[in-house]
């Protein structure tokens, strides 16, 4: 799944629905520190999503899932 959803998400970069997808793969995965990094990427891509991801890395720090 993970695969895929990179997949995705490499061939439309700005498309933040794939982006928190791929997150949302990796905290399923347990790989906290790499769904962080992806949210902080899509951030820095698409400014419009910095308020959003922010709170989705809250979310992760402090043991939510992501929606």
């Amino acid at each position: 799944l993970l695969d895929v959803w990179l997949s995705f998400s490499e061939s439309d970069p700005k498309n933040m629905e794939y982006q928190r997808n791929v997150a949302a793969v990796y905290l399923a995965l347990g790989k906290k520190k790499e769904a962080i990094a992806v949210l902080e990427e899509a951030a820095r891509a698409n400014p419009s999503f910095k308020d959003e991801a922010q709170v989705y890395i809250n979310e992760i720090k402090a043991g939510q899932s992501l929606p």
